[in-house]
């Protein structure tokens, strides 16, 4: 069976996502970010080279998005273990239950 190659459409909200969690992210983490955050980086980045381009290498971009997005996930310190630490439990919970979600919806548009 074909792997499904994401639509224009589908990239755009796939890059918003990950915007916003790197924009929640740098906000509220001031340490050196992890290895992970720099593949969501470059998810980014490659949306827009591609967007440039008129989404001319569509399945390739596909491809590179859930090469990197799988990285992210599994590797060593991946996002999935990430939490940005507060000295506040109650704070540091609330921050780290944003960004299980927002790593969630990520998910359900990279695996639909």
């Amino acid at each position: 069976m074909a792997e499904h190659t994401f639509t224009p459409e589908e990239i755009e909200i796939i890059q918003l996502a990950i915007i916003g969690l790197l924009f929640y992210v740098k906000i509220h983490d001031k340490r050196d970010l992890p290895y992970c955050v720099r593949h969501c980086e470059r998810i980014v980045k490659n949306i827009d080279v591609c967007r440039s381009d008129c989404y001319a290498d569509i399945e390739e971009l596909t491809l590179l998005i859930k090469k990197d997005w799988s990285i992210a996930c599994g590797a060593h310190n991946s996002l999935l273990d990430y939490c940005i630490p507060n000295a506040a439990l109650e704070i540091q919970k609330n921050m780290n239950r944003a960004i299980s979600r927002q790593i969630s919806v990520i998910e359900r548009h990279i695996n639909s």
